[in-house]
């Protein structure tokens, strides 16, 4: 009887198999669902043929949802009563997402300014975070301790579902690492943001779209802990609902730890005085909590709706951060060398911050076109307060001093896009952004007298400032024909801002800059894609790099802004040549004008001081490459990426003497290797072995030097478990270093950071559920609205 058994279960069970194709043949990769809405909820990705296999618990009635870039969804019922084979057409969507290549059907679809990516095989995804997986994707590298990065891009930012997300980076961070990578649905890499973007600076959008058209519950718990020069901890609970609302629910609490060590010196060059100062500096952030909401609901009548919630709070009261330096100060007095000053800072600083953001987002059919609004309100506020104390061993005076500064930002941000399609193959787009904001600093400083904290008028002061920017644009994208599409746009972006201190206005500024883009996608067969992108921007200068205050750190060393720094604007031009799906190589001239620099100047009175400067225009010209190679059944992953640079900046007349105008060049390159193993029901085991080089970088009067690191990923899921063990940067330590000659001295400044670790992950997927309090007899038109079609 008990042999008999199995076999019982094993005929009661039925194959569901067929072919994904449109009219020239098979999509390769297809993502494939199918559920009872019951108890059954089963998924696979079609083959390289588009053909796929399924194994039915048992015979019913099932809804089938089979999905795949630049298509329209597939959706039917199917009643499974014995082995059933089907063949399924797919039809193109309408919109411009791409330009159909012939078979075979890549992983990447160009668009007119980036690219939409999926996996090959989402059954060796198993076991890792979302962010684990962007970083096997092409264009997209590993960055250690944050989100990955586009290979040749400054700045990298992040949309959910498609959509600009109010989170903060640390929160988006957060979820990625929450979420495993089966939540994904599809990733869309914007490598030229278009003028309906309001993105600053040389920025490449990652769009990540989370899977939605099934009927289930999933709640998985994560668990960290992370060994560096000391240890931290965390762990959060994410909640993922898919149905008639598209629901994502994180909540996160950890603890976080870093260490530092840096030395400045400052000789004078002909070597008659010199001040030496050893820092050891522990940044204890505390304990922190974190909550993100994210929630979406799609009528069948087109009308979309998302709410987006966050909130976190921080505080290092029960340990509160500390800075010890040793320092010395010499001079030559013609017999030697005579220490004049000797002796140790000890500085403590408790904080504790918060924020809220609340974020709403509505789309509406609006005759052929439709309509989006797009709102979100934030509130931050950061308290800090911190005790310095100087103690000289010669004798002279000791010092103590107590800071306290409070700052809060309020803000709302508004969004209105109208997009409507001329043809089948053109498509409009207009609309309007901007945003209103309030910063406001309390700074106060008291120094120590006998036996209190005596106040410092001359160093207290309210530092109020005010911005908002309104940005009308348009923006046009048409399919010529098979091989050629455009996008071409202009944003006008007028900006106000103004800063009081202590309740008097200092200043105010306005300016006003026009921002074209282009791009344009050349197919010229299906192993050579060419794309031509140019894009205008400004960055505007932010709260702190306006504040006229001489804000002192110690009694000789201050940090000075400037209330009339004017942004920096920028022009970046790339062109980048696809070749065979796996290679992307690009080139890229870049100019910026009036370029802000934060540069170590001396007052009338030879204290250091940091000041914030429009100091030089620059020019930079690179080429990146990046290479992807699938291997051994999808199994095996080679991504190679490679950078370099040639760079100048031209300083302004009064800053020759401080910045050189010399070509410089930097480079960087990374490898990474994957290894899925194990790949079995219920397990799979995944091993990355990356390492990296990157040349020495220099920023104006600022220097890196090259650096190595090296890392190795493991995961390993069985059943409901993930396990996953990371070893990052075992090659050297992050080193930063600074010199600087100016007037009569020489600034050396070098910085160790613990960036060594080891961390161990645990997750656990529990409370899964298909839907099982609902009824499993349902008609088409409600499963649409529960898949959120």
């Amino acid at each position: 009887m008990f042999a008999v058994l199995p076999l019982r279960n094993l005929w009661a069970q039925k194959q569901l198999s067929g072919c994904v194709q449109d009219e020239e043949g098979g999509l390769p990769y297809a993502t494939v669902q199918l559920t009872d809405s019951a108890s059954v909820n089963l998924s696979t990705a079609a083959d390289e043929r588009g053909c796929f296999q399924l194994q039915v618990p048992q015979a019913g009635v099932y809804h089938l949802l089979i999905t795949y870039v630049g298509y329209e969804d597939y959706y039917r019922q199917v009643e499974i009563s014995q082995d059933t084979n089907l063949e399924i057409r797919m039809k193109p969507g309408i919109q411009l997402e791409g330009v159909e290549i012939t078979a075979p059907k890549p992983l990447i679809t160009p668009t007119a300014d980036g690219m939409a990516m999926s996996w090959a095989n989402t059954e060796a995804l198993k076991g890792l975070t979302t962010q684990q997986a962007l970083a096997r994707l092409p264009m997209l590298r590993r960055k250690a301790g944050g989100l990955p990065d586009v290979v040749g891009k400054e700045r990298t930012v992040y949309y959910l579902n498609g959509r600009r997300s109010f989170l903060s980076e640390e929160q988006i961070k957060a979820l990625l690492e929450s979420l495993p990578a089966e939540e994904i649905e599809r990733v869309e890499l914007v490598l030229n943001p278009g003028a309906e973007y309001d993105e600053q600076g040389d920025v490449a959008i990652v769009k990540i779209y989370l899977r939605k058209g099934g009927l289930y519950s999933r709640y998985y718990l994560n668990a960290w802990t992370m060994q560096r020069t000391f240890n931290s901890q965390g762990g959060d609970i994410t909640w993922a609902k898919q149905g008639k609302w598209n629901s994502t629910l994180m909540f996160y609490a950890g603890n976080d730890i870093q260490y530092h060590i840096g030395k400045d010196n400052i000789m004078e060059q002909d070597g008659s005085a010199a001040s030496y100062n050893d820092t050891r500096w522990i940044n204890r952030r505390g304990l922190g909590t974190s909550l993100a909401w994210i929630a979406s609901h799609s009528k069948p009548s087109g009308q979309v709706w998302e709410v987006q919630v966050s909130g976190n709070y921080r505080t290092n009261r029960g340990a509160p951060s500390r800075e010890l330096n040793n320092f010395r100060q010499e001079v030559y007095t013609g017999n030697g060398v005579q220490t004049v000053a000797l002796g140790k800072q000890d500085n403590s600083k408790l904080e504790r911050e918060g924020a809220g953001t609340l974020g709403v987002f509505y789309e509406q059919p609006v005759g052929e076109g439709k309509l989006t609004l797009n709102t979100a309100f934030s509130y931050y506020k950061s308290e800090n307060e911190g005790i310095m104390n100087y103690e000289d061993y010669l004798g002279n005076d000791d010092e103590r001093r107590r800071q306290y500064v409070v700052q809060t930002i309020r803000s709302i941000y508004n969004k209105v896009d109208y997009q409507r399609p001329l043809s089948e193959k053109s498509v409009l787009m207009a609309g309007v952004y901007g945003a209103y904001a309030v910063n406001g600093n309390d700074t106060r400083w008291w120094q120590w007298a006998q036996s209190g904290y005596v106040p410092e008028p001359e160093n207290t002061f309210v530092y109020d400032y005010r911005e908002y920017y309104v940005t009308p644009y348009i923006g046009w994208q048409k399919q010529w024909s098979e091989r050629w599409q455009s996008k071409v746009g202009l944003r006008v972006e007028s900006t106000f801002n103004e800063g009081f201190l202590d309740g008097v206005r200092k200043f105010e500024n306005t300016y006003f800059n026009p921002l074209p883009d282009v791009s344009v996608l050349f197919v010229q067969n299906e192993n050579h894609i060419w794309q031509l992108q140019s894009r205008g921007s400004v960055q505007r200068p932010a709260f702190w790099e306006l504040n006229p205050y001489r804000f002192y750190s110690a009694p000789n060393y201050y940090i000075e802004n400037n209330p009339f720094l004017q942004p920096s604007y920028s022009i970046s031009n790339t062109l980048s040549h696809v070749i065979r799906q796996k290679i992307v190589l690009g080139l890229l001239w870049k100019y910026e004008g009036r370029k802000s620099a934060q540069m170590l100047l001396e007052d009338e009175q030879g204290n250091n001081a940091f000041k914030r400067l429009n100091a030089a225009d620059y020019h930079m010209w690179a080429i990146f490459g990046d290479y992807t190679e699938s291997f051994w059944q999808g199994r095996g992953q080679l991504k190679l990426s490679a950078a370099g640079a040639f760079f100048q900046y031209l300083p302004y007349s009064a800053y020759k003497s401080i910045i050189s105008d010399a070509l410089n060049f930097t480079w960087n390159t990374s490898g990474t290797l994957t290894l899925v193993p194990v790949q079995k029901e219920g397990k799979v085991l995944s091993v990355d072995m990356g390492a990296g080089l990157r040349g020495p970088f220099n920023q104006m009067n600022i220097q890196i030097s090259p650096l190595f690191y090296f890392y190795v990923d493991v995961n390993y899921r069985f059943g409901d478990w993930t396990l996953s063990l990371t070893s990052d940067d075992l090659g050297r330590n992050y080193i930063y270093r600074l010199e600087t000659n100016m007037y009569s001295r020489i600034t050396e400044q070098t910085m160790y950071q613990d960036a060594r670790y080891v961390q161990l992950r645990v997750r656990y997927t529990f409370g899964s559920r298909i839907a099982n309090s609902q009824d499993s007899r349902l008609d088409r038109g409600d499963i649409e609205q529960r898949m959120g079609k």
